[in-house]
Parts: C-alpha cells; sequence; structure tokens
C-alpha cells in the first residue's frame, strides 16, 4: 500500500493481557495513571491509596489487594477502550466501537511531534488535558471541542500552581482541531472492526487511502470506514 503522506499517524500498541504477568507494580500503576479515564478516576484512586499506604507498611495483604484491582482494570481493558460515558443519551447515536474513543489522543500526540513539541512534553501536555476532562467530568471529546474557548478562558489566569500546563495544552488541543488534518480507517471482517490506515493529513490525501484500502479489502471485508480524528463517520462502504 502506497504512504499518502511522509508522517504517518501511529497510534501505541494495544496493550495485549499476556503482558502484566511481566510487569512489576509501579509499572501497572503507571501504565493505569497514564490510561485513566473518568470511569476509572475511583478505583484508580483506591489503588494509589492502597499503594502509598503499602509503601510505608509493605504487607502481603495489601499487595494481594493492590494487584487484584490492578489487573481486574488492566485485563478487562477498561482503562484502553472504555467510553467516557456510554450510558449517557449522547451515545446511543455513536457510530463506532467504544474502543475508538481515545484515538484522538494518539493523533493529538502526533499533532505535537509536527509541532516540534519535545516527546517530555508532549506527555505532559497529554496527561494534563486528560486531567482537564476528570475534573470537569467531560463524558465526551466533543463537549471539549465544542467547548474549547470555555475551556481556555476558565484556566486562564487560574492555573499558577501547575505554571499554565493545561492552559498550553488546551490551546495546542485548540490548534488540532482547527488543522484539518487526520483521519483512520477501519475495515469490518467477520463482525469485528479494525483500523488499519492512520494518516495525519487532509481529507482528500485521506479519501485516498480510504479507497486504496476499499481496493485491497475487497471480497475479504464486510465494510471500510473512514473516520476523522475524533471518531466521527466520514464514509462508509459496504463491500459484501
Amino acid at each position: 500500500m502506497n504512504k499518502i503522506n511522509n508522517a504517518a499517524w501511529f497510534s501505541t500498541p494495544k496493550f495485549r493481557k499476556n503482558e502484566a504477568s511481566d510487569m512489576d507494580l509501579q509499572q501497572m500503576i503507571d501504565l493505569l495513571d497514564e490510561r485513566a479515564t473518568p470511569e476509572t478516576a475511583a478505583v484508580f484512586g483506591e489503588i494509589k491509596g492502597l499503594y502509598s499506604a503499602y509503601k510505608l507498611a509493605p504487607s502481603a495483604v495489601l499487595l494481594e489487594a493492590i494487584v487484584v484491582k490492578c489487573l481486574s482494570i488492566i485485563l478487562s481493558n477498561h482503562t484502553a477502550s472504555q467510553s467516557f460515558g456510554a450510558s449517557t443519551p449522547v451515545k446511543t447515536s455513536r457510530t463506532h466501537p467504544d474502543s475508538m474513543d481515545w484515538e484522538w489522543v494518539q493523533g493529538f500526540a502526533h499533532f505535537l511531534l509536527l509541532s516540534g513539541i519535545s516527546e517530555n512534553t508532549r506527555q505532559v501536555y497529554i496527561r494534563a488535558l486528560k486531567r482537564v476532562i476528570k475534573n470537569n467530568q467531560i463524558y465526551d471529546v466533543k463537549v471539549l471541542i465544542d467547548n474549547i474557548d470555555f475551556y481556555i478562558n476558565q484556566y486562564d489566569g487560574n492555573d499558577q500552581a501547575a505554571h499554565n500546563v493545561h492552559l498550553a495544552a488546551l490551546r495546542q488541543f485548540r490548534s488540532f482541531i482547527f488543522d484539518e488534518c487526520g483521519y483512520f480507517v477501519s475495515v469490518m471482517i467477520n463482525g469485528n472492526e479494525e483500523i488499519v490506515s492512520r494518516v495525519y493529513c487532509t481529507l482528500d490525501l485521506a479519501r485516498q487511502e480510504f479507497e486504496e484500502i476499499e481496493r485491497e479489502y475487497r471480497g475479504v471485508a464486510e465494510s471500510v470506514k473512514l473516520y476523522d480524528k475524533f471518531a466521527s463517520l466520514v464514509e462508509e462502504i459496504t463491500i459484501r
């Protein structure tokens, strides 16, 4: 398959269940911190509390409780695929699987990379943006998109303790929203939808990639879908 652009947008590989056995406790905590969502905030807070107690006074009972809670989240893939609020009425009109809800995070990271932002700063901005989402109980990224100026104004001048990192992250995210680049293509095979291409380019170039994938999967997939970077369906072709 020809590459449409010079800077392909790749997501972080999905966490596989068998990786958990190779993790130590700190790595589990770090993974949960990185992938925390509003839905897992409460249980993750409990885990962090137990972990703090364990570091002060290690015990087999505390260790077992922490590991069980960590594994229950990691192995069920809650932090990677849980929606912002699947029980809300807004979600009934969804056109994509829950697992695509956080695709925009990887697109945002790639946008920051193209903007010359360092790796450490990119991670700081992403974590800051996730904190904004959790602190404001935002159930869907589209709520953040529609109200981005409101949230920027909310943090402007009121974020000195965090050195305005939330404000900087929100401003970068606003640029990301309006740059008109970033799409991904999925194929439906045997009832399972899988992303097969991510391209950080304009819609015209993304459609070229979409059409090429449709030709490649003709006779194999049931359908091919083109989404924007926020998982809104742009186009779908039913193959068989």
